[in-house]
């Protein structure tokens, strides 16, 4: 609280190693009650300190894909659409910024 009267700016993230005070059920449910975000860390380590990032997904040419949207009209879909669906899913905002693809789900 004092960090955002400071500030002026709301706590989104918090890290923390894992001490017993900083588990405790008020600790937690404050975090909770106002959406912070808490971050278990490793203790005694602050080069391991870090939240690894998250790799951008590898968009494939969506007309790749046409032989699985038959699943969207007609089910069951084939298991190796399921599975492409499921790794392209990421990509589907850019792929509905191009014409051809987006007429067909329009």
């Amino acid at each position: 609280v004092k960090v955002e009267k400071q500030l002026g700016l709301p706590i989104k993230t918090l890290r923390f190693d894992r001490r017993e005070e900083y588990l405790l059920d008020e600790f937690i449910g404050y975090h909770i009650e106002n959406k912070i975000l808490s971050q278990l860390i490793m203790r005694g380590n602050p080069q391991q300190n870090s939240v690894a990032a998250t790799p951008a997904p590898k968009c494939d040419n969506p007309l790749e894909y046409s032989s699985c949207l038959n699943a969207y009209k007609k089910p069951p879909p084939s298991a190796g659409c399921c599975q492409k669906m499921k790794e392209q899913a990421p990509c589907y905002c850019e792929y509905m910024k191009i014409e051809d693809v987006k007429r067909v789900f329009d």
